[in-house]
């Protein structure tokens, strides 16, 4: 049987084992009474099993648009 390399794997199926994994370490924190960290409204909150929210950091979120550019390094 022929080994699977990552371009392999369509993206669909690493979307659901992200979200799977995710969803799993949610439940488990929670389960042990922990906290999860989350990017929410540009901020990092915990969110606690309770329903309980903090604001750990407020961030400055700027969009910043990206052309594309070719580069050359010079050798010496």
């Amino acid at each position: 049987m022929k080994k699977r390399t990552p371009q392999d794997i369509p993206n669909k199926l690493i979307q659901k084992a992200a979200k799977n994994s995710s969803l799993r370490a949610k439940r488990e924190n929670f389960a042990l009474g922990l906290p999860i960290t989350v990017l929410k409204n540009g901020n990092v909150v915990n969110i606690y099993p309770d329903g309980k929210e903090k604001i750990i950091k407020k961030l400055d979120l700027k969009t910043v648009k990206v052309t594309k550019k070719k580069y050359t390094l010079a050798g010496k």
